[in-house]
């Protein structure tokens, strides 16, 4: 999943009114060629939109994973990657005994550090626009196989530069 999360290089990052309108505009994405898509807990009957889309032919993620029953409804719906805002332990290591693919929010290298041994197999940069692309450089030196996916305002015009940085994929919402 990390392998097809990169070659994808953007996940799409879609919070939305309700399911409908998600599904909706996930499959406007699909139909534009974005090939990962991210739905999060903050859209109302998120579950039922992701049950829809387990079909389509996507990278299919939830996002804003915040609580253990989060988890369970987003596996239970066939979400294949899971992504949190934050990295408490015992949320990554409920992510991860999913056997999905787990993405801890992490801004510092302390948060990686607890996120990486907890069991996160990527982290999520967030929020981006508060560090910038060098930043991701300057991880990768205690960091060197991190596996980092920059989130939370990024310009598709910048996704060149974050790549460059060291990101393996950026995750883009409003834009």
């Amino acid at each position: 999943m990390i392998d097809a999360l990169a070659d994808a290089r953007v996940i799409a990052v879609v919070r939305a009114a309700d399911a409908e309108s998600a599904v909706r505009t996930a499959d406007a994405l699909i139909e534009r060629g974005i090939r990962a898509i991210e739905l999060t807990f903050t859209t109302p009957g998120v579950e039922r939109a992701l049950a829809e889309l387990a079909h389509r032919d996507v990278l299919l993620g939830a996002g804003t994973v915040t609580e253990a029953a989060q988890i369970e409804a987003a596996a239970d719906a066939g979400a294949q990657f899971l992504v949190s805002p934050g990295s408490p332990p015992e949320l990554v290591r409920a992510m991860a005994a999913t056997g999905r693919t787990a993405i801890a929010g992490c801004l510092t290298p302390t948060e990686i550090m607890g996120a990486l041994s907890a069991g996160a197999h990527a982290v999520k940069l967030f929020p981006a626009s508060a560090v910038g692309p060098g930043y991701v450089a300057a991880l990768r030196g205690p960091f060197p196989e991190l596996k980092v996916i920059p989130t939370g305002g990024i310009r598709p015009a910048d996704v060149d530069r974050w790549i460059e940085a060291g990101a393996i994929a950026v995750g883009i919402g409003r834009w």
